[in-house]
């Protein structure tokens, strides 16, 4: 599904499965086909793979990836890893979800607030997170990309298929 916001900007947003700290299987979220999307403008990749508490945001401009942030839980409760140029609201946010996961029991608590860290950032950004209502312009949940509707590019192809 694409969807456009008051401020013009536009969000692609699929359900793919896969194995997330891998990049998923899905040939829209390789590095190479963010790297074409991104060309059109600030792109925001996530991965999420709920069954293993593993999480990635990715930021690309202009062709080039400026920040990554990942969990997986199966590395550990407060396994973190980022790169690049930060957003500036990701350290509030990692230092208020790591206070919550502590407070819960840290390593043996039944909850993974980590999880939401990546998640968290990009959502500040694009205003769309997967699991919740936070978007006016966009349904929460798992979207399902269809071609009805889509704009399609020069040969035939929808304009954001570009491998």
């Amino acid at each position: 599904m694409v969807a456009a916001s008051s401020d013009g900007r536009r969000v692609l947003a699929i359900d793919i499965r896969g194995n997330a700290m891998k990049g998923c299987d899905h040939p829209i979220i390789s590095g190479s086909s963010l790297s074409k999307i991104s060309a059109l403008g600030e792109t925001i990749a996530c991965s999420i793979e709920e069954h293993v508490m593993v999480s990635v945001a990715e930021g690309w401009i202009s062709g080039t990836r400026s920040w990554s942030i990942g969990h997986d839980a199966q590395n550990g409760m407060f396994d973190l890893s980022s790169s690049g140029n930060l957003p500036a609201h990701y350290e509030g946010i990692k230092t208020e979800l790591i206070s919550q996961q502590n407070a819960e029991g840290g390593d043996d608590a039944d909850v993974d607030y980590i999880f939401d860290i990546p998640l968290q950032v990009a959502e500040q950004i694009c205003g769309y997170k997967h699991d919740e209502d936070s978007s006016p312009w966009v349904p929460p949940g798992p979207v399902a990309f269809t071609k009805s509707g889509t704009s399609r590019a020069p040969g035939g192809k929808p304009w954001w298929k570009v491998w």
